[in-house]
């Protein structure tokens, strides 16, 4: 990451020059250079994130702040919900995985921003 930031911080230079001389297509090609090198790395950075994530699978009981109202669904109701904090054995560790869809049978209303403590068996699915 110090050489991709190193390397940004010469290409920006070499462009603020090339666009103080009226070289503006040189400007326009390091901007663009600078702005690909940038987002691939942030990139690479979300993507290792996303393989650390630990999500635990089948019945859990977690503490989580709700981002949707819930809507209807098959007889149920759903919604989506930011866990904090996930039980394990008597204790509470972070959760440090990505937001979850909740489904609730029998439907139940809940409300954005509330806090609920939710059991139930969590699985993973592409959505």
């Amino acid at each position: 990451m110090p050489t991709l930031v190193a390397g940004a911080i010469v290409l920006l230079m070499l462009g603020i020059a090339c666009a103080a001389k009226g070289r503006g297509v040189l400007a326009l090609a390091a901007a663009m250079l600078v702005v690909g090198s940038v987002s691939g790395q942030l990139a690479t950075v979300r993507s290792s994130a996303t393989r650390e994530a630990q999500i635990p699978v089948g019945t859990v009981t977690m503490l989580m702040r709700v981002t949707t109202d819930a809507q209807p669904y098959f007889g149920s109701r759903r919604f989506v919900a930011v866990p904090s904090a996930v039980a394990d054995g008597g204790e509470w560790r972070d959760w440090r995985g990505p937001p979850i869809e909740v489904h609730v049978d029998p439907p139940a209303d809940v409300s954005v921003g509330e806090y609920l403590v939710v059991s139930g068996d969590l699985a993973a699915r592409l959505g």
